[in-house]
């Protein structure tokens, strides 16, 4: 038998070990539930990788190309003339660049031997052509997009240019052949408000 001293001990011992108990099952669950909230939380999101719609970026619009090979044709709406019996058209090219709402760029190009009248026309320079030793280097950026059989070095060659714009003329004095090219944008387009 325990004596009362000892029954006292084990009394006053009790409450504190109990105490301990509870706060250690007290302490166990927070810590569950900290556990369990945290682990079902969503990682943050990469906001990176998320591209945003802005209004201020353009979206650019699909453009398809119309090549016209048809030499007559080309002849005509480059010259804005009809090319005679006399004139040869050795190759001809037209691209036009196109979206929803028409033509936003275009080019030419022509290797023709002209006959007596559309020489004659030419040397009243209708198109205000100036002699330079080369062309400047917007039309050298546009010809490196010339077909193959237009010339792209104008060493013995006489390289006609207009002060304006992308017109060119390029004289072969042997053959007396000529190389014509343009290239310019879309039609204007109308104005929305």
């Amino acid at each position: 038998m325990k004596g009362a001293k000892q029954c006292a001990e084990d009394a006053s011992k009790s409450p504190n070990r109990y105490l301990w108990y509870s706060i250690s099952a007290v302490l166990c669950v927070c810590f569950a539930l900290l556990a369990f909230v945290v682990l079902r939380q969503k990682p943050p999101k990469d906001r990176s990788l998320e591209t945003l719609p802005s209004p201020l970026v353009p979206v650019a619009p699909v453009e398809t190309l119309a090549t016209t090979l048809d030499s007559v044709s080309v002849f005509h709406r480059a010259l804005w003339r009809r090319p005679q019996p006399e004139d040869t058209i050795f190759n001809a090219q037209r691209r036009d660049w196109s979206d929803a709402e028409g033509v936003t760029h275009w080019d030419w190009f022509l290797a023709i031997s002209p006959g007596p009248q559309l020489e004659a026309w030419f040397a009243t320079n209708p198109f205000s052509l100036q002699k330079v030793s080369q062309p400047r280097s917007s039309h050298l950026r546009d010809l490196a997009q010339a077909p193959a059989w237009f010339p792209k070095d104008f060493v013995n060659l006489d390289v006609f240019e207009a002060s304006s714009g992308n017109f060119l003329l390029v004289v072969d004095p042997e053959t007396k052949g000529i190389f014509l090219s343009d290239s310019g944008g879309g039609l204007t387009r109308p104005v929305t408000r």
